[in-house]
């Protein structure tokens, strides 16, 4: 069962769905990891989808040197913060705050859509 689930999760990454997302709510409610081991599994899988796509990007569309240095900057004091804070928070807790952020990024996402739609 974990098998399907992970190949039709990774399909819907690579159709660009945010099956990462999907792969993470099922490991934390079918209890088959705790919230921070799935959004940990998350972001590993993460890393592999995105390196390509950045290598594509780098090659297509030319680097912004300043806004890499700056995100990766950001990025990495968000790590740290994050590597040091997750143990002081609760599943429960995070869960919530997981739940509450891809809500909030889900939303963004329709009224960008929507607003992109008007224009168009």
């Amino acid at each position: 069962m974990k098998f399907a689930v992970c190949f039709l999760t990774s399909a819907l990454i690579g159709a660009g769905v945010g099956g990462g997302g999907l792969f993470t709510v099922y490991l934390s409610l079918s209890g088959a990891a705790s919230q921070l081991t799935a959004q940990g599994i998350n972001l590993l899988s993460y890393i592999f989808a995105a390196a390509p796509a950045s290598a594509l990007s780098y090659r297509r569309y030319g680097p912004d040197l300043r806004l890499i240095t700056f995100l990766s900057f950001c990025s990495v004091i968000g790590c740290v913060f994050g590597a040091l804070t997750a143990p002081a928070v609760t599943d429960d807790a995070l869960r919530k705050i997981y739940g509450a952020f891809t809500a909030a990024a889900a939303l963004f996402v329709l009224m960008r859509r929507r607003s992109l739609l008007r224009l168009g």
